[in-house]
């Protein structure tokens, strides 16, 4: 019995980094390229400390390892000015702390709070695969923030109505649109239903 994948298959409760191997690539490259990646890390054991701010709902909930080209990125709420803001890690065997100047990135605008929803949307969907919710609270709080945020979630979706136009007649006409569809992928076999 395959329970199926479980979040520290996709290094978020392990820390670590994931790699994919799509139809027309190799195994062997993307797997040493992966092995040369983890096996150094640049930072471990990440914290931060929030200087003087009050910081709430902080995403990802639990810090992922810093890997050379796969940066780390970090949302939550927060009151109070953002100064004497460090962040802290080990690095090479030595734990080492580092100021974060604010250069504007803490203010909020619209897309900064879509990025923050979509890191709480994807932190409750992690603690729904391994814990149990049989009020469906989590369901609510992932529909809540996605209908909140307008972004689409397992349990919502947008459709696109264009009212601008009338089309001919009294009943409504097919528009067949295009499907993206992954390489090595075929449309025929893969997506298109008879």
């Amino acid at each position: 019995h395959d329970p199926g994948p479980r979040p520290q298959d996709r290094g978020t409760v392990g820390r670590g980094a994931v790699a994919y191997l799509g139809p027309e690539d190799s195994g062997a490259d993307v797997m040493d390229g992966f092995f040369n990646r983890i096996s150094r890390p640049a930072m471990t054991d990440i914290e931060f400390d929030w200087g003087s701010m009050a910081v709430s709902d902080v995403y990802p909930s639990r810090m992922p390892d810093l890997f050379v080209g796969r940066p780390v990125i970090v949302t939550g709420k927060f009151l109070g000015a953002a100064d004497n803001v460090e962040v802290k890690g080990v690095v090479d065997g030595r734990t080492i702390e580092m100021p974060i100047a604010d250069d504007g990135g803490f203010a909020g605008t619209a897309s900064l709070s879509k990025i923050w929803a979509r890191l709480k949307i994807a932190d409750l969907v992690d603690r729904q695969s391994w814990n149990q919710d049989p009020y469906h609270e989590l369901v609510a709080e992932i529909k809540s923030t996605a209908l909140e945020y307008n972004l689409m979630s397992e349990y919502t979706a947008f459709v696109a109505v264009d009212a601008s136009r009338v089309t001919e007649g009294s009943h409504g006409t097919t528009v067949h649109q295009a499907v993206p569809v992954p390489q090595g992928v075929r449309y025929d076999t893969t997506v298109r239903r008879q």
